[in-house]
């Protein structure tokens, strides 16, 4: 599960008028668009049963800082940045 959750959040994209292409994910879109990289997924961080029938319990840290981390390749002229632990999780 953990390993669809990166997935979406850092290969899913679409594509705007214009041909920009950005994270499908309203969320993840908002965040990197200013400045952020993906940075953690944390399982069973809200078992609320809201938050389970909406997300699994499964939260993300977004993290804003000048140190830039190495870009995943996503789509031809996209990449997102995304922290070690997401690339750990993409690589199983």
């Amino acid at each position: 599960l953990q390993w669809l959750c990166a997935y979406y959040l850092s290969q899913t994209t679409r594509t705007m008028a214009g041909g920009k292409v950005i994270p499908l994910d309203d969320v993840a879109n908002f965040h990197l668009r200013n400045g952020a990289s993906l940075f953690r997924l944390n399982y069973h961080a809200d078992l609320s049963p809201a938050a389970l029938g909406r997300s699994a319990g499964m939260m993300v840290n977004y993290l804003y800082t000048s140190k830039i981390h190495k870009p995943l390749q996503n789509v031809p002229g996209y990449s997102m940045p995304v922290g070690p632990s997401i690339v750990d999780i993409l690589r199983k």
